[in-house]
């Protein structure tokens, strides 16, 4: 069968709680996208690593929409946006300052940079879930760290909590450092609830937004802010076009064009989508085994996403995730303790009345019972080398029971939402490989111990 005949069925009869944000839903600026369109630089079709007409003007919106110096659009999504603006406000040797909570590709990035990473924890709820980046946190690292040059940060988080950019960022500058935040997760901000503002209009330095996150654009769509004159943009210019194609595909730029163009013209989708979303969350606040996560403890919180917690249910996030597929409920995250059903431009008020019923049928079923927490891991890990010195260091795979007290030499996170929970050089211990069991044992997904962990190789 061809993917795209299996996709077609497979989509029959389910609602998507998951990207993209279009969910599959009819929106004019994509349903003239097709393959007539799938062009080159050409003079009708501008370039994108030298715009000089309608995508120059496209991104100009784009800025003027959200109040920047300059936005670029990506076509390698979030990644390429991340990578190229590390690289381009950063030096070799140089020290970065990573919220742990952060995607793969702010690590990967600091590796390919050969910066000296310093790592911030966001404080812990007591689900397990991350929540703000707090300031008096952020001030104790750059006193002890000394000399940081970026500071990066996840708000949203994957679950919705958002940070105090305004303060941080005010923290950060006093301390010469620049601010980037991974806002992947919020490209809807300031026009889903106009009560929680952009990073963009926070002071933060950069920005990056997935816009087929929650937005009606294609999969693999993004966008790079540039929020101040503390970045040289020529050089910002030069990475988005090194860590982009040279052949961007024109489908995915008409598509983020026609979003920009949504955004500046349907405000009334987002009234719509959140009245649906706020009808829904009413209904789940009931649930009576299972139970809705309001973002408790967190500085903010985006209740576009709905996080069903497990723990009191017996059941784990898996386990919730298998009952509601089998009732055509497809959604984003199943982690240990909770899922998470993450809505989008294209919800309306029957796709979130489905998902209630179907949380609610779900939670009637259920007996109560009590899901043990594992063990807490979320601490400052033994670094016994470098992140970036690791790469082409040689490394053997063993069995994850052989490894504690070795080097990891290959990261090992949770997908989604993609943060490490190891990193390159950090030692094994026996608390994380109890941990990898238990999620191994209950199907949550944990990339790079599918055959065995990768370990640095021992000297002699």
């Amino acid at each position: 069968m061809k993917l795209a005949d299996k996709l077609n069925e497979a989509g029959k009869g389910q609602i998507p709680f998951h990207m993209p944000g279009h969910k599959r839903a009819s929106f004019a600026h994509l349903e003239g996208i097709n393959y007539h369109i799938d062009f080159t630089e050409t003079p009708d079709s501008d370039d994108l690593h030298h715009p000089s007409g309608l995508l120059l003007e496209s991104q100009k919106t784009l800025s003027e929409l959200f109040g920047t110096v300059r936005s670029y659009y990506s076509v390698n999504g979030s990644t390429g946006c991340i990578l190229a603006a590390i690289r381009a406000v950063t030096a070799s040797g140089q020290k970065a300052l990573i919220a742990r909570n952060c995607h793969k590709s702010v690590f990967n990035a600091c590796a390919l940079c050969s910066l000296e990473t310093a790592y911030l924890f966001p404080e812990v709820g007591e689900d397990g879930i991350y929540l703000s980046v707090e300031e008096k946190e952020l001030e104790k690292r750059l006193r002890k760290e000394g000399n940081v040059a970026l500071v990066v940060i996840t708000s949203p988080t994957y679950e919705g909590v958002l940070s105090d950019i305004t303060a941080l960022s005010d923290i950060c500058h006093a301390h010469g450092a620049l601010l980037m935040v991974d806002e992947a997760h919020g490209a809807h901000l300031g026009f889903y609830d106009p009560q929680i503002r952009s990073a963009t209009a926070c002071g933060a330095d950069l920005v990056v937004q997935s816009f087929h996150k929650t937005l009606p654009a294609f999969t693999q769509t993004a966008v790079l802010h540039l929020c101040s004159d503390r970045v040289d943009e020529e050089l910002l210019s030069e990475q988005m076009a090194i860590f982009q194609s040279s052949s961007p595909s024109y489908l995915l730029l008409s598509s983020l064009d026609g979003c920009v163009s949504f955004l500046k013209e349907n405000g009334g989708c987002f009234v719509r989508w959140r009245n649906a979303v706020t009808k829904a969350r009413v209904r789940l606040a009931a649930l009576n085994k299972l139970r809705l996560f309001e973002g408790e403890g967190g500085y903010l919180y985006d209740q576009s996403k709905i996080l069903i917690l497990t723990d009191r249910a017996g059941i784990t996030g898996q386990d919730l995730y298998d009952r509601l597929y089998e009732k055509g409920i497809v959604c984003e995250m199943a982690a240990y303790n909770s899922l998470l059903a993450m809505t989008g431009a294209g919800d309306c008020e029957g796709s979130l009345e489905a998902l209630a019923d179907a949380l609610i049928a779900v939670d009637g079923e259920l007996t109560e019972g009590i899901l043990p927490m594992p063990p807490h891991t979320r601490r400052e890990p033994n670094v016994l080398i470098a992140l970036h010195a690791c790469h082409r260091k040689k490394r053997e795979r063993i069995p994850l029971t052989d490894a504690v007290g070795r080097i990891c030499a290959a990261s090992v996170y949770l997908y989604p939402p993609g943060s490490p929970l190891l990193l390159p050089g950090e030692e094994i211990t026996q608390e994380i490989v109890s941990l990898l069991e238990r999620y191994e044992n209950v199907g949550i997904s944990v990339n790079g111990i599918a055959d065995g962990i990768a370990v640095l190789c021992e000297e002699g």
